[in-house]
């Protein structure tokens, strides 16, 4: 099922590609953004700190995939309904 987490070789988690197939892959099994309790669970805790030092954490990578952090989601929805931003 997926992507079976293994130690990964050194540089894999430098190359982004690497880094969006196991999101990707992710995303089609659990249905949404993986949190890092979701790849802690599945064998990536490695990948988190290559996330922080290199792309800016998970909000990082959701913005380089293309996707809108839950804060910033949160915020637009404050701001079209309440008519303000946070």
């Amino acid at each position: 099922m997926g992507l079976q987490p293994t130690r990964a070789s050194p540089g894999t988690w430098k190359n982004w590609e690497n880094i969006e197939a196991v999101f990707r892959t992710i995303m089609e099994e659990e249905g949404e953004f993986p949190s890092a309790k979701t790849l802690k669970n599945k064998g990536y805790g490695g990948l988190l700190s290559i996330l922080r030092k290199k792309y800016g954490g998970l909000e990082g990578a959701e913005k380089k995939m293309g996707y809108r952090s839950e804060n910033e989601q949160l915020s637009g929805l404050l701001e079209r309904y309440a008519g303000e931003a946070i």
